[in-house]
């Protein structure tokens, strides 16, 4: 059950800017990911905690302290960032699941990085063709159209929120194994224990803040609030501590194997599509996939 937290945190944001990471500054940001699992095991523990000491999710426990006077102001605007921040990350979500949908069904042509010439004015600048027909457009937007069906149906008929997540979790292993694989055929990248001392190379405190932004994810407090009712200490604890671990196993691997894309001028900017190679050249076409 607790395994929906970790399905919640690896999202497209957390696979892009991980890899991102890995692929701009090597190992330099590991200890951002150690540091945003460990922030995520605690704050998730402690909604969780207050739910079973107090009887009530954080969100009514927040209603139940804002019923009068300026308070209920602080209600609303929390309520609103709960909206927005949740409806932003669910845009992401399905703009992550077309990048995806792209590079399987329409992948962009191999890059001449060699044949790129930048200067220092350049960087994140590159120009590129606008490839987009009218039929690819179309086919975006219809499959779009039909995995938002599909999670609709899923959510209404698919047998409740334990199946939900047995399904989670075994894309998470898979996931897991996907990266894990990759990277011991690659192996690890060097001056990897360098990472693990905290130091931000220039121009990358945003990449650090998303890195740590993409994995504590604000909405998981809430939800793991309301998965720890009915439940007890002793199962919440391991199920938080497993959750959370997860979580940072996989943003590791991602940001690892992110580390081994090949090195690119600084006016090309990094795309998904880098990632992939790197695991279709271990894992071969099921890489992609």
């Amino acid at each position: 059950m607790w395994t929906v937290l970790t399905a919640s945190t690896i999202g497209p944001g957390t696979v892009t800017m991980c890899s991102k990471a890995g692929a701009d500054y090597r190992t330099a940001l590991f200890w951002c990911v150690i540091i945003a699992a460990c922030v995520a095991w605690i704050m998730q523990e402690g909604s969780a905690r207050l739910t079973l000491a107090a009887g009530c999710t954080l969100g009514e426990a927040v209603r139940r302290r804002t019923l009068t006077g300026r308070a209920v102001v602080l209600r609303v605007c929390f309520a609103v960032f709960v909206v927005v921040g949740n409806f932003l990350y669910e845009c992401n979500n399905f703009a992550g699941a077309m990048a995806a949908v792209d590079i399987l069904l329409l992948p962009p042509p191999a890059r001449n990085l060699s044949a790129v010439n930048c200067t220092s004015g350049d960087l994140g600048r590159i120009e590129k063709a606008d490839e987009d027909s009218t039929a690819a457009f179309a086919a975006r937007q219809l499959i779009n159209l039909g995995l938002g069906a599909l999670t609709l149906a899923l959510l209404m008929f698919g047998g409740g929120t334990e199946r939900i997540s047995l399904l989670l979790s075994a894309v998470v292993m898979l996931m897991i194994v996907c990266f894990a694989v990759t990277l011991f055929g690659m192996g690890l990248p060097p001056n990897l224990l360098a990472g693990l001392l905290p130091s931000i190379p220039e121009g990358a405190a945003e990449v650090a803040l998303a890195v740590i932004g993409t994995t504590v994810i604000p909405v998981n407090l809430l939800m793991g609030s309301s998965l720890a009712r009915n439940t007890t200490s002793g199962s919440m604890r391991p199920g938080v501590a497993l959750a959370s671990l997860l979580s940072g196993l996989i943003s590791m691997l991602v940001q690892l194997v992110g580390a081994h894309v090949p090195s690119r001028p600084p006016c090309v900017p990094f795309e998904l599509i880098d990632l992939a190679h790197v695991l279709e050249g271990v894992m071969g076409p099921a890489g992609d996939s």
